[in-house]
């Protein structure tokens, strides 16, 4: 099993939630997919999550100016919304639990993952 803040739990849930209650969850599987890409290729990335001399505000801006283009709304608002809580240094954990092959190894397609969830 993978080491995971267990803060991430309720949050990657509270995702998932969020994306069954808003038939979003093809989006947010492909959305999660590239956060997790982007978590794990960067440590700049990262390293920008996690510091205290970076304002919130700042924060934010990054990650619409990184992710805008590619994401839904829904996801989009989550990840504001994790940053405004000061929860930003835990979206690496976030996507991590949220990938298909965290959920079920060996399955990665979108059904397999929600099936499995529900």
């Amino acid at each position: 099993m993978i080491n995971i803040s267990h803060i991430a739990i309720p949050y990657s849930k509270a995702l998932f939630d969020l994306s069954i209650e808003n038939d979003v969850l093809e989006d947010t599987y492909h959305d999660i997919e590239l956060i997790d890409s982007v978590c794990k290729s960067s440590r700049d990335f990262r390293m920008m999550l996690k510091s205290p001399i970076i304002y919130t505000s700042k924060k934010i801006r990054i990650l619409h100016l990184i992710f805008e283009p590619t994401v839904s709304k829904l996801t989009l608002t989550f990840l504001s919304i994790i940053t405004r809580k000061k929860r930003e240094s835990f979206i690496p954990d976030i996507s991590r639990i949220t990938t298909p092959s965290a959920i079920m190894p060996g399955r990665t397609e979108p059904g397999s993952w929600f099936t499995a969830c529900t």
